[in-house]
């Protein structure tokens, strides 16, 4: 079982919402396996009291056993519109800081920059930075939100040098594959590449994310090529724009249980 959160945008959340997701992550009958998926937005506006506040979090799962799964979101890189401006080396190096333990767990296979690998029995994650600029683009606006083609070379290799057999594999990003007809925020741009090289090429079972402040779990398909997968997104730890309650989303990993 693992316990997924997203959205937590410390500066715009309550310390007790914190403290109930702390308190269900080490509880042993609400997450048994330790697996915790922080799928971005850790802070508000990337300001050094956020980040400490989410390091404090990160230390406390660390030291409670906790095998934790990170990638950063829009926010983390400066306010709500990330780097689509202009690039911030400060938020880049408060993120890279912030990384670093989680980066140190012996369950992580491989990491690079905020990318990771990580095994933990039968489940594999895959956490792929989702809010990179397109080439095209770095005047500023649009498309910010894309996993460059890089990433996925590296994620191919990694995976390509692995014994997978019987390992359910799960791919975990801010953004989104999928747009909601309701909501003002989009979905990943370009991403027919990641779904066939990635998720096609190696059956990924789930894709996790986070963003849209919205709770889904559900077995779909991509939209470009059609992958059977499990989606889930969680609902936001925050009171910034959310859609529905405050919370995180607890699930065993296995499709059979969406």
């Amino acid at each position: 079982a693992m316990l997924i959160a997203a959205d937590l945008h410390f500066g715009a959340n309550r310390l007790e919402d914190i403290d109930a997701f702390m308190a269900a992550a080490v509880d042993p009958s609400e997450n048994p396996d330790r697996i915790v998926i922080l799928a971005g937005d850790f802070t508000m506006e990337y300001s050094e009291a956020e980040y400490a506040a989410a390091t404090v979090l990160v230390s406390d799962l660390l030291t409670a056993g906790c095998i934790v799964v990170a990638t950063p979101g829009n926010h983390d890189f400066g306010r709500w519109t990330g780097e689509r401006l202009y690039v911030r080396d400060d938020a880049r190096q408060r993120f890279r800081t912030l990384l670093g333990p989680i980066h140190e767990q012996k369950a992580v296979l491989a990491f690079k920059d905020c990318d990771s690998v990580t095994r933990v029995g039968g489940d594999v994650f895959v956490s792929l930075r989702s809010t990179h600029r397109g080439t095209k683009l770095r005047l500023g606006l649009a498309g910010h939100a894309r996993i460059k083609g890089d990433q996925l070379d590296w994620a191919n290799a990694v995976l390509g040098s692995m014994d997978l057999d019987g390992c359910r594999l799960h791919l975990v990003t801010h953004r989104s594959l999928w747009s909601e007809a309701d909501d003002r925020h989009g979905q990943m741009h370009k991403a027919e590449r990641l779904e066939r090289e990635l998720l096609l090429r190696f059956r990924f079972a789930s894709f996790i994310h986070g963003h849209n402040h919205r709770f889904t779990a559900a077995v779909t398909t991509t939209p470009a090529v059609g992958h059977k997968t499990v989606r889930v997104s969680a609902p936001t730890l925050s009171l910034r724009n959310r859609k529905e309650s405050r919370g995180w989303v607890k699930w065993s990993g296995r499709p059979e249980d969406t």
